[in-house]
């Protein structure tokens, strides 16, 4: 599985108006037993297409076995989608939605860069790492930084969002310890910021 890549300067210059256009740097689902997805570089990457079908995923994780997603690096993600689905965020770092008894770890990754660059008001979401799925799960030791969204929605009750971590369908418990988010320099625009979720 996938361990020691670099995924570097893939972008989507047709831009969209209607179905959906799906980006993913890494994009693995497995069953049974366990996963590694370690030391992976995933860069620079540019969805354009404007669909709220729309999105972009630095590593994206489903199945059912034991994943851990480790020491990778995702940087310079930007999304012009109007993707406003919760959970579904317009630009993810890392999302892990596998459905494992034995729970996850996501630990040791650092992620930043990631934008939403749709300037219309629409309630978009960047979120550094989004776990949703399995019973347990450890996240820790990542570091998550310089995300931005750059709509300009006003509404008090939807506005978009730049989160940290966010935590999504957990059954029973997940430990999230030890991590550095740091967001909201240079942010311009009424983006909610959440540093975990």
């Amino acid at each position: 599985f996938p361990s020691h890549d670099t995924l570097a300067r893939m972008h989507s210059s047709t831009v969209t108006t209607s179905g959906s256009q799906i980006i993913r740097g890494i994009d693995v689902s497995a069953s049974g037993g366990a996963i590694t997805i370690q030391n992976n570089t995933v860069a620079n990457m540019t969805q354009s297409g404007t669909t709220t079908g729309s999105n972009i995923r630095g590593i994206a994780y489903t199945g059912t076995a034991v994943a851990t997603i480790s020491q990778n690096t995702v940087f310079n993600l930007s999304g012009a989608n109007t993707n406003a689905t919760a959970g579904s965020t317009a630009v993810t770092g890392i999302i892990h939605t596998g459905s494992a008894t034995g729970g996850a770890s996501i630990i040791g990754n650092t992620i930043y860069g990631l934008s939403s660059t749709n300037t219309g008001a629409v309630q978009t979401n960047v979120t550094g790492i989004s776990f949703g799925g399995p019973t347990a799960g450890t996240i820790t030791k990542n570091r998550i930084y310089n995300l931005s969204n750059a709509s300009t929605m006003t509404t008090a009750t939807t506005p978009p969002t730049v989160t940290g971590i966010t935590l999504r369908s957990v059954a029973t418990s997940v430990n999230v310890n030890n991590n550095m988010i740091s967001l909201g320099n240079g942010q311009t625009t009424n983006t909610n910021i959440v540093t975990g979720n």
